[in-house]
């Protein structure tokens, strides 16, 4: 009798624990979707999570079908030529930097490449993608002014478009800080995240924003010229 009432009990205290264990795992997978829940995102198809943990929230729920690289056009509307001056009184340089200083980017929308393969993406697919401002500091001297140098002529030369230009042109822009000493250059690109099931791109276009070439043209006037 002893003998039958042990052999009941073993089952069973081996069905409790099997028990136990199978409601932890449902307690860990329930705490995942209550997380998701209380901020909205589950089943929303304009809230993306990315591969690397981003969480991105699309406002615009429209999906674009844009030529990826049409926003270069081929003309230039810098107005300064190679060795152009300004002014009778005034000397200039021509300088050269590289690179970036950091980038300001704009809200991703959806969007399809129609050139997707000429830019090794996969035609047909959906990304995050937006505009991204790319800027760069330049020392800038008393009685002096920075003009972007003209890039019409230049063939394969990393660099975006000029923000707000239309048509869209080749170059960049230069704003002013009147107590920095510097002037910021400001060029245009695209940049997309990922695709829309979160699968990570990370890449700038036209070209990559650490080998970019900034041309200008460095303009000091005499401090005698009227």
């Amino acid at each position: 009798m002893k003998k039958l009432i042990y052999c009941v009990l073993v089952p069973c205290a081996m069905f409790s624990c099997t028990n136990d264990i199978e409601e932890s795992l449902l307690v860990g997978t329930d705490s995942v979707y209550e997380k998701k829940s209380m901020d909205g995102t589950v089943g929303n198809p304009n809230v993306i999570y990315t591969e690397d943990g981003e969480l991105i929230y699309l406002t615009d729920t429209t999906t674009y079908h844009v030529c990826l690289g049409e926003e270069v056009g081929e003309e230039s509307c810098n107005e300064l030529g190679d060795g152009e001056l300004v002014a009778p009184m005034s000397s200039t340089q021509n300088l050269t930097v590289y690179g970036y200083d950091w980038e300001e980017r704009g809200e991703y929308k959806k969007t399809i490449f129609t050139n997707a393969a000429e830019y090794g993406l996969q035609p047909h697919v959906i990304y995050l993608a937006c505009f991204t401002n790319i800027n760069k500091n330049l020392p800038l001297g008393a009685n002096q002014t920075i003009l972007p140098r003209n890039y019409q002529n230049l063939v394969n030369v990393p660099m975006g478009w000029i923000p707000n230009s239309s048509p869209s042109t080749m170059g960049f822009s230069v704003s002013v800080n009147q107590t920095g000493g510097y002037a910021t250059a400001t060029t245009q690109m695209r940049y997309v995240n990922c695709d829309i099931s979160g699968a990570k791109v990370d890449r700038h276009y036209p070209y990559i924003i650490t080998s970019l070439i900034w041309y200008y043209t460095l303009v000091t006037i005499d401090e005698g010229w009227n």
